[in-house]
């Protein structure tokens, strides 16, 4: 298994994978298909699991899918030990926030795309190695839809600093750091691991171990 020994590296990896999958889902499906929610969960600078929302959950309340990803990300402390989680999901982005005059960016998308662009983002969160405090990476990269069934996409923007408020509205991160905090549990026998893989099956996640 390949070793991703910083942030970037990893975020970079969950980003090509996504844009590969968004491009290849426009191909087959045509405008308006949407990334399923995906988890990646790393352990001393190594994949380990991932973990996809089924794409007939992705339709349930958002309340409902919540309670999903924070069980989830409670496990993959837990049971998988990760110690750093990267979260892949499409969304909105604008580059001149003053002109949104207090909209939600999917709200003023629909009033003025040329103001808010469609995104896939990538969320890192990681332990720090030295204090174990958390770090919260953002990197996003718009893209529009080309007749033909074509994505242009457009240059991708990072943020370490100020994470907070760019994703003020976005209750994702706060799961992702809350679940880096769980304890790791000393052992967990393969029956232990089959229930809880079974658990979050049940919940529309399909899991893979890597």
């Amino acid at each position: 298994m390949d070793e991703y020994t910083d942030s970037m590296s990893k975020i970079a990896l969950c980003l090509t994978g996504a844009q590969l999958a968004k491009d290849l889902m426009v191909q087959e499906f045509g405008i308006g298909e949407e990334l399923a929610f995906n988890f990646f969960g790393w352990r001393d600078n190594r994949l380990v699991m991932v973990a996809q929302l089924k794409r007939e959950y992705m339709n349930l309340p958002v309340a409902k899918r919540l309670e999903a990803c924070k069980m989830l990300c409670v496990a993959m402390t837990s049971h998988w030990a990760v110690d750093a989680v990267s979260f892949v999901a499409e969304g909105f982005e604008t580059l001149n926030k003053e002109k949104l005059d207090g909209r939600e960016l999917r709200q003023a998308f629909i009033e003025d795309e040329n103001l808010v662009n469609e995104c896939v983002t990538v969320t890192h969160c990681q332990k720090n190695e030295v204090n174990e405090d958390i770090e919260l990476y953002l990197v996003s990269t718009p893209y529009k839809y080309l007749l033909g069934r074509d994505i242009e996409w457009g240059e991708s923007l990072g943020y370490t600093r100020g994470t907070e408020t760019v994703l003020r509205n976005s209750p994702i991160p706060r799961l992702l750091i809350d679940g880096l905090r769980t304890a790791i549990l000393e052992s967990v026998t393969d029956e232990e691991f089959d229930e809880t893989i079974a658990t979050l099956t049940a919940c529309g996640f399909n899991i893979e171990e890597m």
